[in-house]
């Protein structure tokens, strides 16, 4: 995170408790990434530290009379990733299972790959096959769906 004589450089005054303080400086260094990201301020170096010496970019220029800086975000480290992407996921299951539910009471019978067809087509999010299987076996456990005894790959809905 910057440290806290770039807001004092930008004018602004941070009389705040230390929570505030760190959110404004965390929204700070997002603007200054962004500004960054867009060639609008050059850096030296090639990470954004507490010391990085920050200067205008007198040479840029663009085609369009209006520039849009979109506010970025460092990337997320793996292990944040990791936990975002589970806790979407817990809250998508619901969704899922309510959409496997639906195709199955409207076909009675479907195989695997019909059933997946059928999930991307309704579901207005990207999934992963293995995500899928899991809550299917989930709704069998709960007695809504059941294997057929000839072939496992076709599921059957149980009214």
């Amino acid at each position: 995170m910057l440290n806290e004589e770039v807001p004092q450089l930008l004018g602004i005054i941070i009389e705040s408790n230390i929570e505030k303080k760190k959110a404004i400086l965390e929204v700070i260094d997002a603007a200054v990434y962004s500004l960054v990201k867009s060639k609008l301020i050059c850096m030296e170096g090639e990470r954004l530290e507490t010391k990085s010496k920050l200067s205008l970019n007198e040479g840029f220029t663009s085609k369009f009379k209006r520039i849009v800086v979109t506010r970025m975000n460092k990337k997320e480290k793996a292990e944040e990733s990791k936990e975002t992407e589970e806790r979407v996921m817990e809250e998508r299951k619901y969704e899922i299972d309510a959409n496997i539910m639906k195709i199955m009471k409207g076909k009675k019978t479907a195989s695997h790959t019909e059933l997946l067809e059928k999930l991307r087509v309704q579901l207005k999010f990207q999934f992963q096959p293995p995500a899928i299987k899991k809550r299917i076996e989930g709704l069998i456990d709960r007695d809504y769906l059941k294997r057929d005894e000839n072939n496992p790959d076709i599921y059957i809905y149980i009214s």
